[in-house]
């Protein structure tokens, strides 16, 4: 059974033109979805054409990408009132960042060469991989994620996230397709080693096999390619007309985040984007965005930030929670396929991970902005007030590391559900405890691996995190970035303590700097502190 998977949208066909577009696909193409459904308002239906930079995707893919929805209205960047740029009263922080960001709107010839990598790429796939069906249909369709596809893109170089679409396979890493069975466990150490490479998996096309697909990119003649299979996501990286690459086949966690970042970004053009322009700008010139590493102690990610962004937004009423209405579904077996609105992630591991992938496009009926006049330099001034450790934000609070984790999922930020270090002290306190009872070493130590099992087994109800049970590892992490698919991971996991001290202390400084220069601190000065 094929689950619902599609998000209630903000830019979508009439829901009679919808059903008459599926009848036609259905009839024609046997790869079609086969039931879809659309939840709320459909009126106001757009209708763009946008094949001269993508050609549309089938079904209900067309619906959910970030990156065709992106190309269904003229972008904000070159809609802003004049009143934003230059508001009443002079503001050159919030004039200098929106001429940054309106700079940064990527021209027609770009967009027509990703459109022309798109097609290519879907050819040669479908060609090599046997997905091109009767009457020239296609099983294999490859799209953007990340931020070119939700237009958070800021002009400078950057990789371009590519997925491989299959039709066959909706829900990804389905657990009929896991290397190891649900109910049984890991038993050979090598499962958890960072290098470990997992064996293709039989049955699936040779898509699915990094390297298979990584002589197929070098065959066809792209550039520089190299793969990496040891990941929880095997991607293969290749240059194409100047343009870094970055592709996974099928791991759909960051197609469907995409396009729940493009919703909260249509809900505020003119403060989330430009305000995400800037921070990534900041973050980048000061070494802030280095994830992996490589260039010294590990730090944020841009989808990272992004997301404390929108959590502040939520926080002071300036966005709503488009997940608010998501159930929470009661326990069920890991190789259920039943639950809606789900998929599967992370082929390189031999278990797949659960994505709740619904959300809603519009907030409730009756919700609005707290405050319609703010603008995107007034919310900045206030992210940085409000993370600072040593700051008193406009709204009199501030960031609590110890009590606060961010989550969009739950509308911004919430409380722990213990405070950060609890576990590891109480653990500690119940050490001593039972050696001053002169309880045996090793009884000690059973019981600790006991109560470990039985904490690890609890994260299994934990929902969204909002009933008072969040993942063990949490509680030893100073900052918490819940992801709003993947509701057991922490965005913010990655970076090292180094890296965690840095970003904050660069908060503080740029706290203190905007503060001391006041109405006439600029963008430039931002990046340059």
């Amino acid at each position: 059974m094929v689950a619902s998977l599609v998000i209630n949208l903000y830019y979508r066909v009439t829901f009679i033109e919808y059903l008459v577009s599926q009848a036609r696909l259905l009839s024609k193409d046997k790869y079609s979805i086969k039931h879809a459904a659309i939840r709320g308002n459909t009126d106001n239906a757009m209708s763009v054409d946008t094949a001269d930079f993508a050609e549309p995707l089938p079904g209900h893919m067309q619906y959910i990408s970030a990156y065709r929805l992106l190309l269904c209205r003229p972008s904000d960047r070159l809609t802003v009132p004049e009143h934003v740029v230059h508001p009443p009263q002079p503001d050159a922080l919030q004039t200098s960042l929106i001429e940054s960001w309106k700079a940064a709107e990527p021209g027609e010839e770009s967009r027509i060469r990703l459109g022309k990598l798109l097609k290519e790429l879907t050819h040669i796939i479908n060609e090599k991989y046997g997905g091109y069906g009767e009457n020239g249909t296609k099983r294999f369709y490859v799209d953007i994620f990340g931020s070119v596809s939700w237009g958070g893109n800021t002009g400078h170089s950057g990789d371009v996230d590519l997925t491989v679409l299959d039709r066959e396979l909706l829900h990804g890493y389905a657990p009929k397709y896991w290397r190891r069975p649900p109910d049984e466990s890991a038993q050979n150490p090598v499962d958890y080693r960072r290098d470990y490479i997992p064996p293709p998996i039989e049955g699936l096309p040779g898509v699915y096999d990094t390297y298979n697909m990584q002589d197929t990119l070098v065959a066809a003649g792209f550039e520089h390619v190299e793969t990496v299979a040891a990941a929880s996501t095997p991607i293969n990286k290749f240059v194409y007309q100047n343009l870094q690459c970055d592709l996974n086949v099928n791991d759909l966690g960051g197609w469907y985040n995409s396009s729940l970042l493009l919703h909260y970004c249509n809900l505020s053009p003119y403060v989330l984007r430009p305000m995400i322009h800037a921070l990534k700008l900041w973050a980048s010139s000061h070494n802030l965005n280095d994830p992996s590493g490589t260039k010294g102690p590990a730090t944020m990610s841009s989808f990272c930030l992004t997301l404390m962004v929108i959590a502040y937004l939520q926080h002071i009423g300036q966005l709503p929670n488009l997940q608010e209405n998501i159930n929470v579904p009661e326990i069920i077996r890991p190789e259920d396929t039943s639950e809606h609105d789900v998929v599967w992630v992370s082929w390189g591991k031999d278990q797949g991970v659960k994505a709740h992938v619904g959300f809603n496009s519009q907030p409730i009926a009756d919700w609005a902005p707290h405050d319609p006049d703010l603008t995107a330099a007034d919310a900045i001034r206030g992210f940085f007030d409000y993370f600072s450790l040593h700051g008193i934000s406009l709204y009199g609070d501030s960031f609590d590391r110890q009590t606060h984790i961010v989550s969009i999922l739950q509308g911004g930020i919430v409380p722990r559900a213990k405070e950060y270090g609890q576990e590891v002290r109480e653990a500690q306190q119940r050490r001593v405890t039972l050696m001053n009872l002169g309880v045996p070493l090793d009884r000690i130590k059973r019981s600790d691996e006991m109560i470990k099992q039985e904490r690890l087994a609890e994260e299994a109800r934990m929902g969204k995190g909002d009933k008072g049970i969040q993942p063990k590892n949490w509680g030893e992490r100073k900052l918490v970035v819940q992801d709003p698919l993947l509701w057991m991971k922490n965005c913010a996991g990655m970076m090292s303590r180094d890296g965690l001290e840095r970003w904050w202390a660069t908060v503080d400084n740029t706290n203190r700097f905007i503060k001391l220069r006041g109405a006439s601190f600029t963008l430039q000065d931002l990046l340059m502190l």
